[in-house]
């Protein structure tokens, strides 16, 4: 048996017209799906009946319509049915028993969807082999050459952990001491004139002519 599901605005005006009919007729309608009670046979009438039916209802028959399908639809109200408890009027008071048949149909539909709720479990998949772990060689580690500076092409004379470390900054060459070329150029000693040639007279150093 197909059920034809209410869409959007139809489902809001039928749990408003529920909520309305809760208020109006608490002793046998219910918010809570498990207080749910079976409703007497011909419970759409004896409402009309009582508010006076046409404009004097809070809400036209085609809603309330609306709201009774939702209402008896429920799971709550399927179960009361298929319990067997008997129906009751608008006052909560005992009116008819559940027949046999309405609560086998309920029994029914209430498998039908708790199976179609249930997730359909498919054919069984086999197994996945489980993955082989392949071992791979030793890596190597490449050779790295010696840090050079790529504006000049000088080849830096600290290791590159000194670099890496930050000790040093990497292509800036190292500047070679001074101190040990200084050491090294030999440095022009000065000759010593004896005191006795510095002792020339003044008229010898002359021009001649000028004596």
């Amino acid at each position: 048996m197909l059920e034809r599901r209410l869409n959007r605005p139809e489902l809001a005006t039928a749990r408003t017209v529920i909520e309305l009919l809760v208020e109006l007729f608490p002793a046998a309608f219910s918010v809570c799906e498990g207080r749910r009670r079976a409703l007497k046979v011909g419970v759409r009438l004896a409402i009309v009946e009582r508010l006076g039916g046409g404009e004097n209802m809070p809400f036209s028959e085609h809603e309330l319509d609306l709201g009774l399908r939702r209402y008896c639809q429920s799971d709550g109200y399927l179960h009361a049915l298929a319990a067997g408890r008997r129906r009751v009027d608008l006052d909560g008071l005992p009116q008819g028993a559940v027949l046999s048949s309405e609560q086998a149909n309920a029994k029914m539909r209430l498998a039908l969807r708790q199976a179609r709720r249930r997730p359909s479990a498919g054919p069984a998949r086999p197994a996945a082999p489980a993955p082989t772990r392949r071992r791979l060689p030793p890596r190597r580690r490449p050779h790295r050459p010696a840090p050079t500076d790529n504006r000049k092409g000088v080849r830096l004379s600290r290791p590159a952990s000194a670099i890496c470390a930050g000790r040093v900054p990497y292509g800036v060459p190292e500047r070679p001491d001074r101190r040990s070329e200084v050491a090294k150029t030999p440095q022009p000693t000065a000759t010593r004139v004896p005191l006795a040639l510095t002792k020339v007279p003044l008229a010898a150093l002359a021009a001649p002519g000028l004596r």
